[in-house]
């Protein structure tokens, strides 16, 4: 969920794969204002600098009867660009494979440039850029991102064998160098901006 002044944007993801909406809900009388379509299952929701919100979609995996995945039928994730004051979908990025669902959207201080986990890597978008950036921000696999957008860190966590302990990392989001990291409980997560 995200909050855009008096509305709160909802990332519908569920059913088996089929959902692919976000949700706007007027905070003050709990009224459903517009349902925008947006790519296969959304998952995270930001706001930047030109009052656009960002929106990363999964994608739909679906499986034949032996579990292999059925390449014709699956759908490759998004990242979709909606205007907080029309509601209207500016652009919707297609990613190049249905093997890496892109996840855990967030973004810098400045609300000028996105990151993003897919394919076991990090990248980064800039709000301006009219397609995706096939350069890796940070070439490792993490569990979940979180932002110091007051001192500008990159945060990822490595959920390492979700049974042990994990680690979060803090990254330098100029230049993508690991400042240090911290052993913490055990399957660290997304969600955390400060």
């Amino acid at each position: 969920m995200l909050r855009v002044g008096n509305e709160i944007w909802v990332a519908c993801s569920g059913g088996f794969g089929t959902a692919n909406s976000i949700e706007v809900i007027d905070t003050e009388t709990d009224a459903l204002i517009t349902s925008i379509t947006v790519g296969f299952n959304p998952n995270s929701l930001q706001l930047d600098a030109n009052n656009k919100v960002w929106a990363v979609c999964s994608g739909n995996t679906v499986y034949d009867a032996d579990w292999n995945i059925d390449e014709a039928a699956s759908t490759v994730g998004s990242l979709s660009k909606i205007d907080a004051a029309s509601y209207v979908l500016e652009s919707n990025l297609a990613f190049g494979s249905i093997y890496g669902s892109p996840s855990n959207l967030v973004i810098n201080g400045e609300n000028n440039r996105l990151f993003y986990a897919y394919n076991g890597q990090i990248f980064q978008h800039d709000i301006d850029a009219s397609s995706l950036n096939e350069t890796p921000f940070i070439n490792k696999s993490f569990y979940g991102l979180g932002f110091d957008t007051a001192d500008n860190y990159l945060f990822a966590t490595d959920a390492k064998d979700f049974v042990s302990r994990g680690y979060v990392f803090r990254y330098n989001a100029a230049t993508a160098a690991v400042v240090d990291s911290i052993q913490v409980g055990v399957v660290p997560n997304s969600g955390f901006s400060f």
